[in-house]
């Protein structure tokens, strides 16, 4: 329970700096930016997380591996859109539970991108903190909001200073990170707990250079590019063998859920996810050209820029 609370806190931060990232790839600004980066997340999130809820809802299956099954048109329309934190309705399955806070960070993250390539971008960062760490004592809704701040800070001081450290400590590092997480307790308040892990990964990350061993590259390349569908049937996969096959012998069990953890998210990306990030992609180019076309015509007299 904890590491798997440690891990999302991880995805929260790596994601952000990932897509921090990908921005400055896109060489792009304004709404274009903004336009580009919201259909291109849109094909990237949706399309597997509805085929879950559509399983889900069609087979009968739990929110997890033991809860009674529980469904209403409200709570798979909200499943469905990702609202699930604004409606209090609960998740389909317990993974789901991330995705909505995942999905409203986009809305946002692309005018943090631009704030931060402002001069003053330190003085910004900090306020956009505060203002985090208000909000998320205050709402729910913004519990996460330093986390994933923490993710663009990183992304922010690598840009601006050199790595003081090899990567082969960074594992070490991460294993006391985990500790840390897993021992401290603030008196019953996760959020305390939460921001500090995910601030000490958001300072630490700059200190360490990339990996240099491309073996280890490359099979975290291969984990990442499975790891959406991963996270998303990996509950549904353990209440199929583990519930509905629990008469079959357990080692069998055991074999048919590694292979299926190997097979599933494996088609899940070549038949849904990464031909629908391709239509995301010629999408959001057909945009940005025409958010070129338009920028390069002259103001109509009246209008500002």
């Amino acid at each position: 329970m904890f590491s798997g609370g440690f891990g999302v806190l991880i995805f929260f931060v790596h994601t952000t700096l990932v897509l921090m990232l990908s921005m400055e790839r896109m060489r792009d600004t304004g709404i274009s930016l903004v336009c580009r980066f919201y259909v291109r997340r849109a094909f990237r999130i949706y399309p597997l997380s509805i085929l879950l809820c559509v399983l889900v809802s069609l087979f009968a299956i739990p929110r997890s591996v033991t809860p009674a099954f529980v469904w209403s048109p409200r709570i798979f329309a909200s499943n469905v859109l990702l609202v699930q934190n604004i409606t209090h309705d609960p998740p389909l399955n317990v993974v789901l539970w991330s995705l909505p806070y995942e999905v409203q960070m986009y809305l946002v993250l692309p005018f943090v991108f631009m704030a931060l390539r402002r001069k003053h971008w330190a003085a910004i960062l900090f306020v956009f903190f505060v203002v985090g760490a208000v909000g998320g004592y205050r709402f729910t809704l913004l519990e996460f909001v330093p986390c994933f701040l923490a993710g663009a800070h990183a992304w922010k001081v690598s840009r601006l200073v050199r790595p003081l450290f090899s990567w082969e400590p960074w594992p070490l590092l991460l294993c006391l990170f985990l500790a840390m997480y897993c021992f401290y307790q603030p008196g019953g308040n996760s959020r305390q707990k939460e921001w500090l892990t995910c601030i000490a990964l958001g300072v630490s990350i700059p200190l360490f250079a990339e990996c240099g061993s491309t073996a280890i590259a490359a099979a975290a390349k291969t984990v990442a590019r499975y790891s959406y569908g991963i996270y998303l049937f990996h509950l549904p996969l353990m209440w199929i063998f583990y519930r509905k096959l629990a008469s079959f012998p357990w080692v069998w069990r055991n074999l048919g859920f590694g292979l299926a953890m190997f097979v599933v998210p494996a088609l899940c990306y070549r038949v849904v996810e990464a031909p629908l990030i391709g239509v995301g992609i010629r999408i959001s180019k057909r945009l940005f050209q025409g958010g070129r076309t338009t920028a390069n015509r002259p103001l109509a007299r009246g209008t500002t820029a």
